[in-house]
């Protein structure tokens, strides 16, 4: 009897290993040694996948914060990206209060942080560590439009600045699972030497706890601040929409891949990952309402096998309402992420090199730049290649590896549903095949995945 229980364990405990769902992360998280992604302080490498839940410090009383963890953690989610400060009156944030009344200053004063304030954030940020989930905080939001912080960034000396920074750095030192971001929505501007001040007296207090920034849309971390002038800077935001997005205060906006392409070949090496984009239910026309769901599942493998390290999902439930509950039933981030998640998790995903100079794929990639182009990646015995969503129909497309063997596994990964199915192929020339997408997935939509292996 003990033999079959300890196998019935044994077999558990690796099916839960080899899904990732039953790791336990080890915070705090560090950079690989390529500099390419996170590990956990055991050299775990961790694939981030955060849910945007910007408000949820002050809209929410402790009960319902620890509810929405719960159900983030559930849906997969090893990360919650938050602003720390009141943000949801842009004309007038630092007047705001949360749940139980209290504002984050003292007389409205950025040198009078309110412990009752901030020991809230505090307790939330321990439970989530409880549930094993990733903190990601920004410091101050500046906002698109000049409103939000912006103003209040530009009415303090430096000094001010440097102590608020050594503040959150101090009272934050014992949280394990916190990276920080500064900014928001917007480039430094002439608040540049405000959140550097802000991100060195972290850097002072907490040199462990990784930061970062979050610039204007098209844009990301390194686009805005030189790496000389900002050691402090760990890891890369990228930031962007869709070509021709209506109602975008930056028109250029680059697909995703094409963006996080970019942010690869840049050095020295920092680990980057899309940190927004379109949100699942929202959008600025109809269409983009629309389409959003399927919008969210492409930027997701986009920014992966694009070279990022992970992907921020969010959904119009961002400012966590009353109804937050309801995003549990948005396709992509209640299922399709966690089964993204799961598939990677299976892949020594870290190990991937991007295309990005797209020679695998030689006939019927499309065309760079627009929606339907078709990405891949590649270690020395594997290849991923992502068909992105263009309709109903089958696609064809011929792509070389880069490596070969006689024996080549092939396989359809349906992301909608979890499932594989055998690829048929034929094969021109040596290393040269061709293959046909099966159509659709089940959400009226073409995107596939394409798993290769020898």
């Amino acid at each position: 009897m003990f033999k079959i229980r300890h196998l019935l364990l044994v077999l558990v405990l690796a099916s839960h290993s080899f899904s990732g769902k039953g790791y336990f992360v080890k915070f705090p998280l560090k950079i690989s040694e390529n500099k390419r992604y996170f590990t956990d302080s055991k050299g775990k490498p961790f694939l981030y996948l955060a849910d945007t839940d910007w408000c949820l410090f002050f809209n929410l009383s402790k009960e319902e914060a620890v509810q929405l963890l719960e159900m983030k953690k559930a849906q997969g989610f090893n990360a919650i990206q938050v602003q720390l400060l009141p943000f949801g009156k842009i004309k007038d944030p630092i007047n705001q209060q949360d749940y139980y009344g209290q504002k984050a200053f003292i007389d409205n004063d950025i040198s009078k942080p309110n412990p009752e304030y901030f020991s809230h954030v505090k307790w939330v940020i321990s439970r989530a560590e409880e549930m094993n989930l990733l903190i990601v905080c920004n410091s101050i939001w500046k906002s698109c439009c000049n409103d939000a912080y912006a103003n209040i960034l530009s009415s303090y000396p430096p000094e001010v600045w440097r102590k608020y920074g050594q503040f959150l750095g101090t009272t934050f030192q014992l949280c394990n699972n916190i990276i920080w971001f500064h900014g928001g929505d917007n480039d430094p501007g002439k608040q540049k030497k405000a959140f550097q001040q802000i991100a060195e007296g972290i850097k002072e207090i907490v040199p462990w706890q990784l930061q970062s920034y979050h610039a204007s849309s098209s844009h990301s971390s390194t686009d805005v601040l030189n790496l000389t002038e900002n050691k402090w800077l760990d890891y890369v935001m990228t930031y962007t929409y869709f070509p021709n997005k209506k109602g975008n205060w930056n028109p250029d906006q680059p697909h995703v891949y094409k963006h996080q392409h970019s942010e690869y070949i840049k050095t020295p090496v920092l680990p980057s990952f899309l940190g927004e984009s379109l949100y699942e239910g929202e959008g600025k026309s109809e269409e983009e309402k629309a389409n959003s769901s399927f919008i969210a599942r492409r930027s997701a493998y986009w920014s992966i096998i694009g070279g990022g390290c992970g992907y921020a999902y969010g959904s119009k439930f961002w400012k966590v309402p009353g109804n937050w509950r309801d995003a549990n039933v948005l396709p992509v981030g209640s299922k399709e992420l966690s089964i993204m998640k799961n598939m990677f998790e299976l892949l020594d995903w870290w190990n991937f090199v991007p295309d990005v100079n797209n020679t695998n794929i030689f006939e019927g990639q499309g065309t760079y730049g627009g929606d339907d182009f078709i990405i891949s990646s590649s270690t020395s015995s594997k290849m991923i290649i992502y068909v992105p969503p263009t309709g109903l129909f089958n696609r064809t497309f011929s792509f070389t590896l880069p490596f070969y063997n006689n024996k080549i596994k092939m396989r359809w990964f349906n992301p909608v549903k979890g499932s594989y199915t055998k690829a048929t192929y034929k094969s021109t020339e040596k290393m040269k095949f061709q293959v046909t997408t099966p159509g659709d997935n089940g959400r009226n939509q073409n995107d596939w995945i394409l798993l290769i292996q020898k």
